[in-house]
């Protein structure tokens, strides 16, 4: 009880600072839904002239769309905003105070800043998923319902996991704040299927296949088509995936150099 009293609190900070500067309201209500149709508009783009990609039909490719919008919608929501301070927090010297916080430090670094306005995203996604899955006659059981916003959970901590994972090194160098724009496009690939990546038939290219879990196990659930080894695959990693974090996060600790020293 006590973490869901600051994070309301921390909602309710962001949300009223958000309304507080007007000019700033209405240049990220313009952005946010901007980068939710250019995600939606450049899918029937690069669809226009195939009808499948790799075994996944147009309509899949739309509905995968939809899902990583939504994915990535609830990641820029809750996450992105204060994992791309976290360098800037190290360099100012900032982590000894809250070293210092009776509250768990990588919980706090990872929500002290929510982003209300990326929900404008998230309800551009969900409205286009929902058309998407009507074209499709897709209709979701309760069941299979429950399961697909568990497995929307789980992509969420397996790209948040990522994300922690990369962001930690600034640790050891503060100067590393390219790792936020390196992020941003590596999370893009989230929005391909597997077999993309497994076609490029590179070692290094299938480290990236646990990302294209997050959004195509859902998907597959949706049209029916998901194998067990593929939802193994979700929830192996997206739980292997955050305690690594969790566990490389608390040996950077232990090598980190006070800014009071």
């Amino acid at each position: 009880m006590k973490y869901l009293r600051i994070y309301w609190a921390i909602i309710k900070i962001n949300t009223t600072l958000l309304f507080t500067y007007r000019a700033n309201f209405y240049n990220a209500v313009i952005i946010t839904t901007g980068w939710g149709i250019i995600s939606i508009v450049s899918i029937f783009l690069l669809t226009a002239k195939t009808k499948s990609v790799y075994g996944w039909s147009r309509d899949e490719l739309y509905l995968l769309t939809g899902l990583y919008s939504i994915v990535i919608g609830l990641f820029h929501m809750f996450f992105s905003s204060s994992l791309e301070r976290f360098a800037r927090t190290i360099s100012l010297g900032n982590l000894d105070s809250y070293l210092l916080s009776p509250i768990d430090v990588q919980l706090f670094l990872s929500t002290k800043f929510f982003r209300p306005v990326s929900s404008l995203r998230l309800i551009i996604a969900i409205a286009f998923t929902m058309y998407i899955m009507h074209s499709m006659n897709i209709e979701l059981s309760i069941l299979n319902l429950t399961t697909f916003c568990l497995y929307i959970l789980l992509g969420v901590i397996l790209l948040y996991s990522i994300w922690f994972l990369t962001i930690t090194l600034t640790i050891w160098n503060p100067n590393l704040s390219n790792l936020v724009e390196f992020l941003y496009n590596f999370s893009n690939l989230a929005r391909y299927p597997p077999a993309l990546l497994l076609y490029t038939k590179n070692l290094i290219v299938f480290l990236f296949i646990p990302l294209t879990l997050i959004t195509s196990v859902p998907a597959r659930l949706i049209t029916g088509k998901v194998e067990p080894i593929e939802t193994i695959g979700l929830v192996v990693f997206s739980f292997g995936l955050f305690i690594l974090s969790r566990l490389f996060w608390k040996y950077a600790l232990r090598h980190y150099t006070s800014a009071s020293s």
